[in-house]
This record gives C-alpha cells, sequence and structure tokens, in this order.
C-alpha cells in the first residue's frame, strides 16, 4: 500500500506515483492516438528526452502559439518547434506546447522525460500544489496526465525564463511568421 501524497508530492494521474511523478512499475503504453501515429524508423528513439516548453497569447486571449525543444539527455537539441494555436489564453498556450512536446516523445519512444516550463501554474498544477479554477485548463489538465501516464518516469519541472528562452524564440517566432516553423 502506497502512502497518502501530502501537498509536496506530486498525486499524478492515479495511484502508485512517486513525489517527483515517476511511477514505481506497470508496463508502458502510450494513449492510443498517440500509439496509431507511430511508425517504426519515424524518428530517432531516445531513453530520455528533456522537453523544454513555451506558451505564447497575443491579447490573452488572442492568437497564441507553443515553443517546444526536444533535447536528449547531454542536453543536445533534437528539434526545436513552433505551432500556430489559434484563439486562446496564455495558460491554455502552455498546457497546449507540453501536451504537443509529450506527444512528440512518446513519437521518439522516449521512457523517460524531464518537462522544462516556465509556468509556474502549470507545473504546480501538475503536481497537484496548485488547484485548477479556471474550467478550461480542467480537460487540458487530463490529457496531459494521459500523456504522462505514457512514460516509465517523468518530471515536471518549473524553470526561470532565462533557462526557457529558445522555446520562447519558436513560440514568439511562429506568431510572427503566423506560421508553424522548425528549426
Amino acid at each position: 500500500m502506497g502512502k497518502t501524497p501530502t501537498s509536496r508530492e506530486s498525486p499524478g494521474p492515479g495511484r502508485g506515483m512517486k513525489p517527483s511523478g515517476r511511477r514505481r512499475s506497470g508496463k508502458r503504453t502510450a494513449p492510443p492516438d498517440v500509439r496509431e501515429r507511430q511508425r517504426p524508423g519515424d524518428v530517432e528513439r531516445a531513453a530520455r528526452l528533456v522537453l523544454r516548453t513555451d506558451g505564447a497569447a497575443r491579447g490573452n486571449p488572442g492568437p497564441s502559439s507553443a515553443g517546444i525543444v526536444v533535447e536528449d539527455a547531454d542536453g543536445k537539441a533534437l528539434s526545436r518547434m513552433g505551432r500556430l494555436l489559434g484563439r486562446g489564453t496564455n495558460n491554455e498556450a502552455e498546457y497546449r506546447a507540453a501536451i504537443l512536446a509529450l506527444e512528440e516523445a512518446l513519437r521518439r519512444g522516449a521512457g523517460e522525460v524531464a518537462l522544462m516550463t516556465d509556468s509556474q501554474l502549470l507545473a504546480f498544477q501538475v503536481k497537484g500544489v496548485y488547484r485548477i479554477k479556471a474550467g478550461n485548463l480542467r480537460p487540458l489538465l487530463a490529457r496531459l496526465r494521459e500523456l504522462l501516464a505514457g512514460f516509465e518516469c517523468w518530471e515536471v519541472l518549473h524553470v526561470p525564463r532565462s533557462d526557457n528562452r529558445e522555446a520562447d524564440r519558436m513560440a514568439n517566432r511562429a506568431l510572427d511568421e503566423q506560421a508553424d516553423v522548425d528549426g
């Protein structure tokens, strides 16, 4: 029997979670909609990935975008992407950036992920430290937790904006160019 999570521990998407969000045991399976898109040899496989994400909205709500940088365990950038998201709030964009990054990590076959975000709200809501007051974020948090359950080990970390510059650059580039961007 596991202990009941305290306010400092992440309750995660279900039982059997350690404080950092790592699952104790169990078979790793991607959610059906991600698993179906995986194709052998599609992308380079990685055991552990670092996902740097940022969401942006001009107007709040207004045009929004996601910036994502996928790095290997040594910090080498494997991909950079900026994606237009349509109209939304900044918090919605932060969540959607994290969701897109986790979907990419599952496509790459990652067993472990470290999700780095400069959104304290997102990091603390995932960990269960903050409650969700805005109803529009509930389905996004549910989807994020569903994706996290597809990894053997995961952590979500709040980082300073200065440590997330590249993801921020990709999000703003997508908004400036009004197009999805890579590079």
